[in-house]
Formats: structure tokens, sequence, C-alpha cells
């Protein structure tokens, strides 16, 4: 699926998909000369500033797209064989369920459980991230407050990041792989 905004062929400049995305010094060096946000996200996998491009892609994705694709890239860590802790395995499964069957029953499960956990792992800030795609954050009974989509995309991004660092030495690769995934989806025709 295309989305305009991954499009090689886009003739928007980067800069103009960057807003309120924070990128370090040196991925700021990298936007010189960039033709379009997907170029510039190339050219941060190849600097190797897989945090960055993380960072534009949560951002830049809709919530409809950054959750499930969230969901795919933990789980695929999680099949990695490495010690994987029950909280991580259980948030995913909430935040799974939540996009099988959006109520707001599950919405304010996966948040209940993202704040039991104090937001300490992975599957706390994915479950997060599925909780707020939909759900209100405000107590049951009381007006409906939506979580911004910067919000959303920032808990995903901290889900992936936290998982990569627990991933030792394969954490980075599996970012990297993730981004490619990403761009695969969302960038081709």
């Amino acid at each position: 699926m295309m989305l305009e905004v991954f499009d090689p062929a886009s003739t928007r400049p980067a800069q103009s998909g960057l807003s309120g995305v924070e990128l370090s010094d040196d991925a700021t060096e990298c936007l010189p000369g960039t033709t379009n946000l997907r170029n510039f996200l190339d050219r941060l996998l190849e600097s190797r500033l897989e945090g960055d491009a993380l960072g534009v892609i949560t951002q830049r994705l809709p919530k409809e797209y950054v959750v499930p694709w969230g969901c795919e890239c933990l789980r695929l860590d999680l099949e990695q064989g490495d010690p994987v802790s029950d909280m991580d395995r259980t948030g995913l499964a909430l935040a799974e369920q939540c996009l099988k069957a959006p109520t707001e029953d599950n919405w304010r499960m996966c948040q209940d459980f993202a704040e039991s956990d104090a937001y300490r792992s992975p599957g706390a800030w994915i479950a997060a991230a599925a909780g707020w795609s939909e759900g209100s954050l405000a107590p049951a009974g009381v007006d409906a407050v939506r979580a911004s989509p910067q919000a959303i995309g920032e808990a995903v991004l901290v889900a992936l990041k936290l998982s990569a660092a627990q991933g030792g030495a394969a954490g980075a690769k599996r970012l990297t792989n993730h981004l490619r995934r990403a761009l695969s989806l969302f960038g081709q025709r």
C-alpha cells in the first residue's frame, strides 16, 4: 500500500514531512540535498541512524497503520528466541486483541495494563499505543479525551526502541529490518 508521504517519486520536500519530528544533529546533517521524505529515510538508513528513521516513520504513519505495524514488529522481536517477559507477551496480546475487536473495554484494558506496568516494558508501550488509538484517556463516564496521533506514534517508537535494547547486539539489525519492512509496505506501488 503506497502512502504518499513515503513515495520514492514524491515531489514534496522532505522538510514538509518532518514537522514535529525530533531529529538528532547527525540526522539533520543528512537532510540537505534530499529530494523527498523517502530519500531522507533511505539516507538515514545508509548512515546507520535507525533511531531517527524510526522516529520519522512512527510519526508519519497514520494511527490505523502505526499500531498494527508496531505489533507486527514486536511480534517478530519476541519470536527471535531472546528471553521474553510475560509483560511483553501479555501487552502484545492485549494490543492485538484490541486491533481485532476494537471496543471500549479492550482499549481500557490496554491502557490499564500499560499503567499497571508503569510503562516499563515494550509490551506496556504497545498496549498503550493500541489503547490510545481509539479509546478515551478519560475515566469511564466522563467525556472522551483522545490521544494525539503523535502520542500514539511515540508509544510505538518507545516499544520498538525498548525491544531493540533488550535484543542486545541484534537490536539495531532488528530495527533496520523493521524500517525496511515499513518502507516496503507503505512506500511501494
